[in-house]
């Protein structure tokens, strides 16, 4: 009975995403401007904030569809310690980083994704109406001492309905106009997320391996831990939260630099689309991975975040990637 039950949910998956965009209306979004943050609602519900006020900024809390966090509450809620793995303490919400970024000719590189700054420059672009609901703004990536080693503008896109809520983001990298600007070759980075304790495959914590059910799947149907240092079109994090079914589900775009993207896809759930980690990934010589940015010039890296309050179906899921592909961002 449990099998043809689940066999009927992954059929009604498949068939909601396949009328999805002609039968289900879009949530209304809403912007609220503090002083450290920017909350973002759908139909007045919680979605996200995105905090520019961090050592890195980032967007915290995600709240799926079903109003339950999409991500580990743990450092940004110390209210939820108890409950949840507290390593990694850099793995907050929803971010981009990265954990080697040097000038070409230097022999040093910036640690983002563990210590340095990246901070707001200015808003760019801040609007939410009937026909888009976005947010741009630049952000100065720091050195220790405090000056600028390069910048960038992203151009964040929120939406959503009943089943499901996305997050589309851009980020373009410039390199400074006297130098390249090199992304190391590294496994730190670079668009993660930190899913919460019960979409993980194991959690740190024995005390809380109870509360794991997730799995971890691509597009080119690889599963599991083996996951991990792949490259696909998409990844997803799948598994059971209080409320029933839940996935998370990172695109990677065709126009990316080196896409198909690599996965650091690890089981106690960091969740990251990684271009520049082939040393680490496929065993190569180090500084494989290396992306340089020429003087002058600048990188665009588009991902889309899709939260469902559905179960896991890998043709949905491909459905869903095309629709995003169809779109404008």
């Amino acid at each position: 009975m449990k099998i043809i039950q689940r066999v009927i949910k992954c059929l009604a998956y498949v068939s909601v995403f396949l009328i999805h965009c002609d039968t289900v209306d879009a949530a209304a979004v809403d912007f609220q401007r503090q002083d450290d943050r920017i909350v973002v609602t759908l139909d007045g519900e919680p979605f996200t904030e995105y905090r520019f006020a961090e050592r890195r900024p980032c967007f915290f809390p995600v709240l799926g569809p079903s109003g339950e966090h999409s991500t580990r509450r743990w450092p940004l809620d110390a209210s939820a310690a108890a409950n949840e793995s507290q390593d990694h303490p850099h793995h907050t919400g929803l971010f981009y980083a990265h954990g080697a970024v040097r000038l070409e000719g230097e022999a040093e590189s910036a640690d983002f994704w563990h210590n340095e700054r990246i901070e707001l420059k200015e808003f760019v672009d801040f609007e939410a109406n009937a026909k888009a609901a976005r947010i741009v703004a630049r952000h100065s990536w720091k050195c220790a001492d405090g000056t600028e080693l390069f910048h960038d503008e992203v151009s964040v896109g929120f939406g959503g309905d009943a089943s499901m809520r996305w997050i589309d983001y851009s980020i373009t990298l410039y390199a400074p106009e006297d130098k390249a600007l090199i992304l190391g070759d590294t496994k730190e980075g670079s668009f993660a997320i930190r899913v919460p304790e019960a979409l993980t495959m194991q959690t740190h914590l024995k005390q809380l391996r109870h509360l794991s059910t997730g799995k971890i799947a691509t597009s080119e149907g690889v599963t599991g831990r083996k996951a991990w240092g792949t490259r696909a079109k998409w990844c997803v994090f799948h598994g059971e939260l209080a409320s029933g079914p839940a996935s998370i589900a990172i695109f990677d775009h065709p126009e990316n630099p080196r896409h198909p993207t690599w996965w650091m896809a690890r089981h106690y759930g960091l969740f990251a689309a990684n271009a520049t980690g082939q040393s680490y990934f496929e065993k190569k010589p180090k500084g494989s991975g290396d992306f340089k940015i020429p003087a002058g010039a600048s990188a665009t890296f588009r991902y889309r975040l899709n939260l469902s309050a559905h179960v896991y179906e890998q043709k949905a899921v491909e459905q869903l990637y095309g629709d995003w592909l169809s779109t404008r961002l």
